[in-house]
């Protein structure tokens, strides 16, 4: 499960700066708000800084982590559904296995 996990994040981590570096040349300039939906300190705090420190080194701006906890994250992904969809908040969640 978590060998899983892992191959998940480093996938979506080397994925994400291809994407954006092609296809909008010009972004970012400016800070990108990372919402992440459990508490500080939790495991996806955790993992979610490291995955936006490394994103932070690719795309040469600074992501600012926001932990936006309760509601098993839906919080902080009502807030990221709100906001200007320009591409500068974004969310980090976990996958729900289903059980």
């Amino acid at each position: 499960m978590l060998k899983k996990l892992i191959k998940n994040i480093v996938i979506s981590a080397a994925v994400v700066p291809f994407l954006v570096g092609s296809a909008l040349a010009a972004y970012p300039d400016k800070p990108i708000k990372m919402l992440i939906g459990y508490a500080p300190g939790s495991s996806t705090d955790i993992v979610g800084r490291m995955i936006a420190n490394d994103l932070s080194l690719a795309l040469k701006q600074p992501i600012i982590v926001e932990n936006r906890g309760g509601a098993a994250g839906s919080l902080a992904a009502d807030a990221v559904a709100k906001s200007a969809p320009d591409g500068y908040t974004i969310l980090f969640a976990q996958k729900w296995s289903g059980y």
